[in-house]
């Protein structure tokens, strides 16, 4: 399942990745959040002010390669080879 649906942990970074490219920049307005279920014991339910968001130029003419993988575009050193070397040396546990 981890494999299809993207969780908040990797949204998050690939937003980060995206707004290092440049590809991404915020347009100013921002709103009120509030946290939807706050735990027990919690006195301030508010949260951080919800960011809008603008794809830039950059962002418009970037392939669909480079949207769907953004860290490699960061980092043109780790290509497929690179990654397909790494997954023949990975030691799997054997039960």
């Amino acid at each position: 399942y981890k494999l299809l649906r993207m969780r908040y942990a990797s949204f998050t970074r690939y937003f980060g990745h995206l707004k290092r490219l440049d590809w991404v920049k915020e347009t100013g307005k921002t709103e009120a959040s509030a946290i939807q279920e706050p735990a027990p014991g919690v006195v301030n339910p508010e949260g951080k002010p919800r960011v809008y968001y603008r794809l830039t130029a950059a962002g418009w003419k970037a392939s669909l390669a480079e949207i769907s993988n953004p860290v490699r575009t960061l980092y043109p050193q780790f290509d497929s080879a690179y990654a397909k070397t790494k997954r023949k040396l990975h030691q799997y546990a054997k039960y």
